[in-house]
């Protein structure tokens, strides 16, 4: 907390999603581990400075692009922040919350995924991951457009089915790009798993190809990602799919969790890693992915195969 700015927001180095996607992070890694916004504690004013950055700088429910390479990834880490904090931190936020989620709903594409823009385009699976996430967590939700939520949660279900390939499991995108990395599998996972799609076929590919790399992404190899594409970014996505998956999966992935992400951290309570001057960045995934044990946000709940998440 330490690093928050006055203005409550934490600084972002990073063009992708900016500000906004880093704000909204930390502030889930905050009610992550259990504190609430309407509660007497030592971070009560963090995150209450950090909800007020968020809802005021976004009046309408949708993030101000300017400078953003890629405003989706920021939207929708944003819209999860404020569903949780409303769902599980106390906020009251409702109206703002609804803004939000409908932001995300009218920007999934025709084909049921998000891209980069605001505005309906293609898709890819990096970023329907967060935006995929988000309206999860809308599902918890007391809101007024939960059917909304329902049907665009429908199919997105449907776009991560469809990229799928016998070699990886799930990819970027069937036209290209990312060959070979760790995310788009992880994400797919995790997609899956948490609308009770456990026993979809190209989950079990998708297993059998990053289980051996476990070792390589917790310990930073270069082979674990592509493009700059952050370990702890494929990290945090593992940690949730494989929680959410249970056996074997989770068994072997939180020994090389637990025994090898202490080693990166620093003194000061920061995570190294491979965008080495975005400690934020680096370090909100790394406390994000622990987090998975406590299930304190809704997000995280558990959802059985075959069991639609409510």
């Amino acid at each position: 907390y330490k690093r928050q700015k006055e203005d409550g927001s934490w600084e972002s180095k990073i063009d992708d999603g900016g500000v906004f996607a880093t704000t909204g992070l930390a502030t889930l890694a905050f009610l992550g581990a259990g504190y609430r916004v309407d509660s007497l504690h030592k971070y009560a004013k963090t995150i209450q400075k950090s909800i007020s950055y968020l809802v005021t700088h976004t009046p309408e429910g949708v993030v101000d692009a300017k400078g953003i390479r890629a405003p989706m990834y920021s939207q929708a880490i944003m819209t999860l922040a404020l569903v949780e904090a409303y769902n599980a931190g106390g906020a009251p936020i409702r109206e703002h919350v609804e803004k939000c989620v409908s932001t995300v709903i009218k920007a999934q594409s025709s084909v049921g995924g998000w891209r980069y823009g605001l505005n309906p385009g293609d898709a890819d699976m990096s970023v329907t991951g967060w935006a995929f996430m988000s309206l999860k967590s809308a599902t918890y939700a007391d809101i007024s457009n939960k059917a909304q939520v329902k049907e665009s949660l429908d199919k997105a279900v449907e776009y991560v089915k469809s990229e799928t390939n016998d070699e990886w499991g799930f990819c970027y995108k069937k036209s290209g790009g990312y060959e070979g990395s760790y995310l788009a599998p992880s994400v797919g996972i995790t997609c899956l798993t948490f609308t009770g799609n456990k026993t979809f076929k190209y989950i079990g590919t998708a297993i059998d190809y990053i289980t051996p790399k476990f070792g390589a992404i917790l310990q930073e190899d270069p082979s674990a990602y592509v493009n700059y594409i952050s370990s702890y970014y494929i990290m945090y996505y593992v940690s949730m799919g494989s929680f959410q998956y249970g056996g074997k999966f989770w068994e072997k992935w939180n020994q090389h969790l637990r025994t090898t992400l202490p080693k990166n951290q620093q003194d000061d309570g920061s995570f190294s890693g491979n965008f080495k001057d975005e400690p934020n960045f680096n370090t909100c995934f790394a406390v994000l992915s622990l987090e998975v044990y406590y299930r304190y946000l809704p997000v995280y709940s558990l959802v059985k195969t075959g069991e639609k998440a409510k």
